[in-house]
């Protein structure tokens, strides 16, 4: 399996090779525009995430993709992608957690305050357990 993993791009999208699996780990968004950081307006960062990584995901030879939010993607954190989200990536985690699979909270330093929640999913005796991110705006699951 060929994995191309990426991280920190702040709005650089470079070509990517062929590939089983393409992870691009947080911080794909411009956090800038002009002088003024993207923070102030995700929105605006919603529409070069839409203008111009949606094409650059889509061209991109892999046969898998999977995209996370980083501290600097403040428009993953104010704008509503869940529809992006596959139906089944939802039914997974309610399967998850109604099997007992805990889910942890975590206090985030960045931002200050704002509360992280990661489900645990048991890998077996013989695979590591699987941690899943879940980006909450309102603080549940549902």
């Amino acid at each position: 399996m060929r994995i191309v993993a990426l991280s920190d791009q702040h709005g650089f999208l470079p070509d990517v090779p062929t590939c089983d699996l393409l992870v691009v780990a947080g911080d794909v968004c411009l956090d800038r525009f002009g002088p003024f950081m993207a923070v102030h307006d995700p929105y605006q960062q919603q529409a070069w995430f839409d203008r111009t990584v949606r094409p650059w995901l889509a061209a991109t030879p892999a046969t898998h993709k999977l995209l996370t939010w980083g501290n600097h993607d403040w428009c993953g954190q104010m704008c509503s992608f869940r529809s992006d989200t596959e139906p089944g990536a939802w039914e997974f985690i309610a399967d998850l957690l109604e099997a007992g699979s805990p889910m942890l909270e975590i206090k985030l330093d960045t931002p200050a305050g704002k509360t992280g929640y990661v489900v645990v999913a048991s890998g077996g005796e013989k695979r590591p357990d699987i941690y899943v991110k879940l980006q909450l705006g309102s603080g549940k699951v549902g």
